[in-house]
């Protein structure tokens, strides 16, 4: 599923913590798109973009709690944060961002960044479609996501307390497996990319939502 501010679509199963009808009614004006290979009505799959000029950085950091603050270089950073309770903050380009286990702090930076969270998957849940062109965006992820990582994945990458700001400039939430946010705080994210199950609260999204619609 792609959920996208101000428009749903769906192709997946997706559980809110509310009732998404009346919410819809009493509260905001979204449209809901079926996706199907074969609807006339859905934009054709664009082709992949080539990964950007890119400096993986993912070395620097410890299974500990980490703090790292990316270097404005003019690249665009790939980290996997691993676990620990880490403090990242993005640089001036659109990174790639996976904050992995623990209570995370995340901030995207300037940029549009594009920020991974892996729930609980299973065995051969995924293929690498779905990482190197998920829900047909077009941007490749292979540079921080592998396939025997992200199936049978056992251990979500949220944990109570966890901060996601994508940033002045908003950021693409990738999310894979099930997955529950009720205990995350959320920020500035202009589009969620749902693999499978997201979980959250009726005021996450209308924050989401407008805050979304107040930027450029």
């Amino acid at each position: 599923m792609c959920l996208i501010l101000g428009t749903v679509r769906t192709s997946v199963t997706i559980s809110f913590s509310f009732s998404f009808t009346s919410f819809i009614s009493t509260s905001l004006s979204l449209s809901i798109i079926t996706r199907s290979p074969r609807s006339p009505s859905c934009p054709p799959t664009p082709t992949p973009t080539p990964t950007p000029t890119t400096t993986n950085i993912s070395n620097n950091i410890t299974i500990n709690a980490d703090t790292l603050s990316l270097i404005d270089n003019g690249k665009s950073a790939i980290i996997d944060a691993l676990a620990g309770n880490d403090t990242i903050t993005g640089g001036d380009k659109a990174d790639f961002i996976r904050g992995n286990t623990g209570a995370d702090i995340i901030k995207g930076g300037a940029g549009v960044d594009n920020i991974i969270v892996i729930g609980t998957t299973e065995k051969a849940q995924y293929t690498q479609t779905n990482i190197q062109n998920p829900n047909g965006t077009g941007i490749d992820l292979s540079a921080l996501l592998k396939l025997d990582t992200l199936n049978n994945n056992t251990v979500s990458d949220l944990a109570a307390g966890e901060i996601i700001d994508g940033g002045a400039d908003g950021a693409r939430l990738f999310v894979y497996g099930n997955t529950d946010f009720t205990t995350s705080t959320l920020s500035n994210i202009t589009r969620i990319d749902v693999q499978s199950k997201l979980t959250i609260t009726a005021t996450q999204l209308k924050t989401l939502l407008t805050a979304a619609h107040s930027m450029p």
